[in-house]
Formats: C-alpha cells, sequence, structure tokens
C-alpha cells in the first residue's frame, strides 16, 4: 500500500513513509561467492514478506531459500525516475525527480 503511494504521489511525506515501513522488514540477501564489475556491487535481497511466499513456494529447507541469510542493512535508498519518449529524435530520456535515504536507523525492538 505505501509502494503504490508513493509510486503514485513521489511526495517527501510519502517516501519518507515507505521507508520507514522498509525500516521495519526483516531483510534477506543471497550469498554471492564473489562481486564482478558486472554486477555493479547489486545483491538479490528480498523482504520478510517475499521470503514466506518463496517458502510456501519452494518449501522449507529448499535449497534456494538455503542461499539467503538475513542481513542488517545499514542504508536504504529509493529513487523516483520519470521517463519521457521524444518520438521526433526516438530519444528515451531519464530524469531523477526524487531521492530519499535512511540511514543507520536499525529496525526498532519490540517490548
Amino acid at each position: 500500500r505505501l509502494h503504490s503511494i508513493a509510486y503514485t504521489f513521489p511526495t517527501n511525506s510519502n517516501i519518507n513513509a515507505l521507508l520507514a515501513g522498509l525500516n521495519q522488514l526483516d531483510w534477506f540477501c543471497m550469498e554471492q561467492d564473489k562481486q564482478t564489475t558486472e554486477t555493479d556491487d547489486w545483491v538479490y535481497c528480498f523482504s520478510e514478506i517475499e521470503m514466506e511466499q518463496y517458502n510456501r513456494e519452494f518449501g522449507e529447507g529448499s535449497y534456494e531459500l538455503s542461499l539467503f541469510r538475513q542481513i542488517h542493512p545499514d542504508a536504504i535508498r529509493i529513487e523516483v525516475w520519470r521517463k519521457k519518449y521524444h518520438s521526433n529524435a526516438r530519444l528515451l530520456e531519464k530524469e531523477l525527480i526524487n531521492r530519499r535515504d535512511i540511514i543507520g536507523q536499525p529496525k526498532s525492538a519490540g517490548p
């Protein structure tokens, strides 16, 4: 729900609300043997909600799920881009319209 609102109306307050929601999730990333320049240091990360879906799909203890480890990200960044296609010049232009970060705010502990 927060993603849809922030995607449709990418205001600072909507994106900040999405960041706060994402910061409350547990995150899991796929272990990689090595990083190459082709990956630009990207790794596959999923939220606890997605991992629950994969758990139902693949089954607990599956090889695919064994590749993931829980992580605690130091930062989360959301970027909203606008694309424009100029048909006369056959050119696709991208423009960054908003970028928000949440840094160093670990998931809040329970009671």
